[in-house]
């Protein structure tokens, strides 16, 4: 693989719903029975990939997934892709930490060409494929730049609402991985 000469970037927000209310937020702490969605966008054309490892020890393809986006993961520059475009998430009871493998390349990665797998379920021979990618990623580029955007000044009282900052990736390497922690208790 050939580092780009230009960075690949990607932003990426997490919407909760709370009744009939939508609001974006920037914890990473999420109750049972809580709904998120997420939104990513990008500064290329290329191919998404989003892997969960879940609290309960069982590794699914969140995207591409034939309920969302058609099952493509092709996305576009600067375009923001809703996850799911037509629901949420749902956090279930039990505890744990939720991990999201986020992979943007601007070619598909043969080791996640991972259609047809039921119920979107990774089986440990593929799941092994997934961690050589990761490491070969975080071994072979630099320090990932995280960026959140729409500080609040310290001098101002922190509002009850207000405007929640994305999250940007940068990275100059043949593709960026993101690992996305979120916090799931009672």
């Amino acid at each position: 693989m050939v580092v780009p000469a230009v960075p690949i970037g990607l932003r990426y927000r997490i919407l909760l719903k709370e009744g009939d209310r939508i609001r974006q937020v920037n914890h990473r702490s999420f109750r049972g029975g809580q709904q998120i969605r997420l939104i990513f966008s990008s500064n290329m054309n290329g191919y998404l990939y989003i892997i969960e490892d879940g609290s309960k020890g069982t590794r699914r393809l969140l995207f591409p997934d034939m309920r969302i986006h058609q099952g493509t993961n092709v996305v576009n520059a600067f375009q923001e892709y809703e996850l799911p475009a037509d629901g949420f998430f749902v956090f279930d009871e039990t505890t744990g930490r939720e991990t999201l493998h986020v992979f943007l390349s601007p070619t598909p990665l043969s080791e996640l060409e991972l259609a047809n797998l039921p119920e979107g379920a990774i089986p440990p021979p593929v799941w092994a494929r997934v961690e050589t990618l990761i490491q070969r990623q975080q071994a072979g580029c630099s320090r990932s730049l995280q960026y959140s955007e729409g500080g609040i000044p310290e001098a101002q009282p922190v509002p009850v609402v207000a405007v929640v900052p994305s999250v940007y990736v940068v990275q100059y390497a043949p593709l960026l991985y993101e690992r996305i922690e979120l916090l799931h208790y009672r």
